[in-house]
């Protein structure tokens, strides 16, 4: 009894100072899966066949889902002031692929009770209030990045180039399947640095407040050495008892960091490698309903390559009864381009206005733990944008 005091005594006077040095440590995330079905657009001028789905991209078969691992640490220093700081990856659980520790956020700062100061790789502000509005966000039938819902990255994974009648192709990057349209004129501004609802803000200051109900944020990007000219994005909000409401901006000159393409038929460039977003927005609740309104006017980030963006409607509604929840959400999007002879199909101009919808379930097994599943479906002026989408999926958080 006496040695094994003597061990419990010196183990205990290992542990403390050791306890004491480091600081809090807190793993967090999710690991979501889906199947489901998807018919896009049309393909060598047919309507697309559906395809059975299960590769999914971080956790959903459309625009990317919810699985994530997250470290936090944080060391109070007193004084009222805490160190911080947070590294998180992303995965797929079809194809366990995309699981080598890449990270999305990945910075350090310091806090008070009322401030805050950071800098890294960190979720964009401009996105970060998504959830309020989608009662889906993060699964297959999201708002973000579809046609008609919110801006975020193309819906679409194509690469546009020229053929040899100087005509331009689109490409899938996946399938390799050819879409027919003569697009003549686009910009490929697929680096969105968060400034849209997709992607980390890279190499970013972040300053922040936050007092009773009310917070602000501003992001500057402010590193030139990657071509960008620089950007930024700020935040603003306010969250009552039973209701939140929002309003937040991006704009970044790009400069020489991202690509565009010359119409090879009247040398005409599109040389504007700036671009702004912004929003308003809020929900409510009461009595088990949400109800989520949000305005967005995207030049970044806008579906698929159109150059010149345009306006997002979005209302949305959730209702939840114990442990069900159904709802849905439905989106306008009216396209700003300039001269709708920029896009053709079949030698006539097509605009790009898009109704989306979308409606589904929620079935929580507990707080962390639910089973979901819904349909989407998008309708365009130009019929290739076209979009019907079913998933069903497990989500578990932890």
């Amino acid at each position: 009894m006496n040695k094994k005091a003597v061990t419990l005594a010196i183990a205990a006077a290992l542990v403390a100072p050791i306890s004491s040095v480091y600081a809090d440590v807190k793993l967090s995330g999710a690991v979501q899966a889906e199947m489901g079905a998807a018919t896009i657009g049309q393909v060598n001028g047919e309507e697309a066949d559906t395809i059975r789905v299960s590769k999914d991209g971080s956790g959903a078969l459309l625009n990317g889902g919810a699985n994530k691992v997250r470290i936090d640490v944080d060391e109070k220093l007193g004084e009222g002031l805490t160190a911080y700081g947070r590294y998180q990856f992303t995965f797929n659980t079809a194809t366990n692929s995309g699981s080598s520790l890449t990270g999305q956020e990945a910075w350090v700062g310091l806090k008070t009770e009322s401030f805050f100061v950071r800098f890294g790789s960190l979720e964009g502000a401009y996105k970060s209030s998504k959830g309020l509005v989608d009662p889906f966000a993060g699964t297959t039938i999201q708002a973000r990045g579809t046609a008609g819902g919110m801006s975020g990255s193309g819906r679409l994974d194509v690469s546009v180039t020229p053929n040899e009648n100087g005509k331009f192709v689109m490409t899938d990057r996946n399938t390799g399947e050819t879409y027919r349209a003569d697009v003549k004129t686009v910009s490929a501004k697929t680096n969105h640095q968060g400034l849209a609802h997709s992607g980390e803000v890279q190499n970013a200051l972040e300053l922040g407040t936050k007092f009773d109900g009310f917070s602000a944020s501003f992001q500057g990007v402010f590193d030139e050495t990657d071509n960008l000219e620089g950007g930024g994005i700020i935040e603003l909000k306010y969250a009552g008892p039973n209701f939140t409401v929002f309003a937040a901006g991006s704009y970044m000159d790009f400069g020489d960091a991202t690509s565009t393409v010359t119409n090879t038929l009247s040398g005409d460039d599109d040389e504007d490698n700036k671009g702004s977003n912004w929003k308003v927005g809020g929900q409510f609740q009461m009595a088990g309903v949400t109800l989520g309104l949000q305005y967005e006017d995207a030049e970044l980030g806008a579906f698929d390559p159109n150059p010149d963006g345009g306006r997002y409607i979005l209302g949305s509604v959730d209702y939840k009864l114990n442990n069900v929840a159904v709802g849905g959400w439905v989106a306008q999007y009216l396209s700003d381009i300039d001269d709708a002879s920029r896009w053709i199909i079949d030698a006539e101009a097509v605009d790009e206005d898009a109704l989306n919808w979308a409606v589904g379930f929620k079935y929580f097994f507990s707080k962390r733990t639910m089973f979901y599943g819904g349909y989407l479906q998008t309708d365009s002026d130009n019929d290739y944008r076209d979009q019907q989408a079913y998933g069903v999926g497990v989500l578990h958080s932890f």
